[in-house]
């Protein structure tokens, strides 16, 4: 983690601060996997340090996909590219990395792939009257959810058993029904209806 020292005082000091503060932002925004290949403008051609700034890359990020298939106008220095072509390799690129769920599974982030949770089983967890999540555990270790409707709640369970957790012991414990009783309630049905 970055840290930034404070700096008192006038003058250069804080225009320091702020230039430090400028370059964090930028190295933070750095990171992006995948860039929106809609910020490129396709009726021009590109240099690799102009696409790297309109994407927020690094320049070596750039000379990288050329290698990986982002093909080059000609073999002249400096080296530049149709915004059709980067547009055409950035949305490939994205399109190749999707991995949708299937019925029955979940998106793992420690595994980066759908998976089935652990026997088959999960839980669903009402977030509103018309949303929920579901929530598996990975053979790996790691809580997978995935966020349904009650419309699309059959799609999405596959062949998956789901329940609906009790709630804990609370402080104070009242004879009271829970103010979600009835979301709770409505869920249950969901959850319990016959598939078609």
């Amino acid at each position: 983690m970055h840290r930034l020292t404070s700096t008192h005082g006038h003058g250069s000091g804080s225009a320091a601060h702020g230039l430090q503060l400028r370059t964090l932002a930028a190295a933070h925004r750095m990171g992006a996997k995948f860039p929106n290949p809609r910020r490129i403008r396709i009726h021009r051609s590109h240099s690799i340090e102009e696409i790297a700034s309109t994407l927020e890359v690094h320049k070596h990020t750039v000379r990288r996909w050329q290698s990986l298939g982002l093909q080059a106008i000609d073999n002249a220095k400096p080296r530049l590219f149709r915004g059709t072509e980067i547009r055409r390799f950035l949305s490939e690129r994205r399109r190749r990395a999707r991995q949708p769920c299937a019925p029955g599974q979940m998106y793992c982030l420690r595994c980066r792939a759908p998976r089935t949770p652990s026997g088959n089983c999960a839980d669903l967890l009402p977030r509103s009257a018309t949303l929920a999540n579901l929530c598996g555990l990975c053979g790996c270790g790691t809580l997978m959810y995935r966020r349904v409707s009650h419309r699309t709640l059959e799609r999405a369970r596959g062949n998956l058993t789901l329940s609906i957790p009790q709630e804990g012991q609370r402080i104070g414990e009242s004879e009271n029904p829970s103010p979600n009783a009835d979301l709770i309630e409505m869920w249950e049905g969901y959850a319990k209806q016959e598939r078609k």
